[in-house]
Order: C-alpha cells, then sequence, then structure tokens
C-alpha cells in the first residue's frame, strides 16, 4: 500500500518536520517503488539537511541521482558518503559503476579494488571490477575475478555470464559454452 505508506510519512513529517527517517523512507518508495527520482532527491536532500552527517542519505541520493542521469551529482553524493565513512563498501562500489559508465576505467578500478580490500567476500565487488578489467583487456585478470565471485556465490549467474563472454573474447569455447 504505497500510497498509505507515503500518506503515513506524510504524517509524519508534519508532525515532526525534522523527521529524517520520514523522509528517507518516504523518498525511499518516490526512488524504488514510484521511480519518481525528482521527489526522491527532494526527499533525500531535506534529510542531508537535517542531517548533514547521514551516510544513508547521500547513498539514497545518489541511487536516485544515477537513475535520473546525473551521473556527476551520483558520485558527488557517493564521494560524500565514503568522506563520512570510509569503511562503506557500496559506495564504493557504486562511484565505481559510475565511473566506469563515464570511461574513468582507472578511477572505477580503484573503487573496486578498495571495495574488495574492505571486504574480500563481498562478490559484487570481483564482477565489477572483472567488468572494467575486462574493458581494458585484461581478460585474464576479469576472469579471475569472475571466478573468485563464484566462488563467493557460486548462484550468481551474472558472473557465470560474464566470465562466458571473457572465455568467448580468449576463443575459449568450451569454457564460454560451459559458462
Amino acid at each position: 500500500d504505497l500510497a498509505g505508506a507515503i500518506e503515513d510519512y506524510n504524517k509524519a513529517i508534519e508532525l515532526d518536520p525534522k523527521s529524517v527517517s520520514a523522509y528517507i523512507s518516504r523518498g525511499a518508495i518516490y526512488c524504488d517503488n514510484l521511480k519518481d527520482y525528482d521527489r526522491a532527491i527532494i526527499d533525500f536532500t531535506q534529510a542531508i539537511k537535517l542531517d548533514p552527517k547521514y551516510v544513508i542519505a547521500y547513498r539514497n541520493r545518489g541511487i536516485a541521482r544515477r537513475m535520473k542521469g546525473d551521473l556527476q551529482g551520483a558520485i558527488g553524493d557517493y564521494s560524500k558518503a565514503i568522506e563520512l565513512d570510509p569503511q562503506y563498501v557500496k559506495a564504493y562500489r557504486n562511484r565505481g559503476i559510475i565511473r566506469q559508465a563515464k570511461g574513468d576505467g582507472a578511477g572505477a578500478m580503484k573503487d573496486f579494488s578498495r571495495a574488495i580490500d574492505l571486504d574480500p567476500r563481498y562478490a559484487q565487488a570481483y564482477i565489477c571490477r572483472g567488468i572494467s578489467r575486462g574493458a581494458k583487456g585484461d581478460l585474464s585478470g576479469a576472469i579471475e575475478d569472475y571466478n573468485k565471485a563464484i566462488e563467493l556465490d557460486p548462484k550468481d549467474a551474472t558472473a557465470y555470464y560474464n566470465r562466458g563472454n571473457a572465455r568467448q573474447a580468449k576463443r575459449d569455447l568450451e569454457g564460454a559454452i560451459e559458462d
């Protein structure tokens, strides 16, 4: 009942205009469920105004900005989240994805590697780094990252798919078919 939830968050904000969690929760509905990124950004920005050190607000606004196509704004939000919490693994991965999309392969590699350094069991970071390695022609390094991702999460189809692409590019057609 998204409309009911928004109504409840509206009432919570009416009763307590400084309720950071109400802005975050309402913004999440706008972003994740309704795909209304402008309204989500407004809510996340208000949460940041109320609590400038609330890391999740920056992450959420970064997601909304990325979905809206504001890649530079998203990078800024993820960078601020990292500044506030240098151990925030997913912020490094998310920023790396955007850097890769913008053609900054070196920056992306740095972010993915940092995410892996912080959490060596984060399979998604290995997949992202593998994609980045493959994009710069390091197919062996990419396969190595996909192997690690598969070791950590053997049910992640994305790792097999990407490893299959890398194997095909290396002319390992049997391996590609297997993946």
